[in-house]
């Protein structure tokens, strides 16, 4: 009986305690910025390669040049996100309009 009322006194080590019970979360944290900061990261080199693709499209003055802009945006993405995320086969759809 006593020794369960020293435990429940005793205040030492409570810090250390804290530490480990808190040090989960933060690293729960810690990897889902990491994660965003990634996604934010893919997302921003997607919209350049679109952005440049799209100014070459709309910059074409023939079918032959619009087709090799999407091929271009097509290598691009091929290049840097098919050795990370397993999409080797990528599809990029486009439309030439005359007029």
């Amino acid at each position: 009986m006593r020794y369960t009322h020293n435990f429940s006194n005793n205040n030492q080590g409570s810090v250390a305690i804290f530490f480990a019970v808190m040090l989960i979360p933060v690293i729960g944290f810690l990897g889902a910025a990491v994660d965003y900061a990634i996604a934010l990261r893919s997302r921003g080199i997607q919209q350049n390669i679109s952005d440049e693709a799209a100014l070459l499209i709309a910059n074409a003055k023939t079918s032959a040049a619009a087709i090799a802009g999407l091929n271009f945006a097509h290598d691009e993405i091929s290049k840097r996100f098919a050795k990370t995320s397993n999409q080797e086969d990528t599809s990029i759809v486009g439309i030439w309009l005359d007029g």
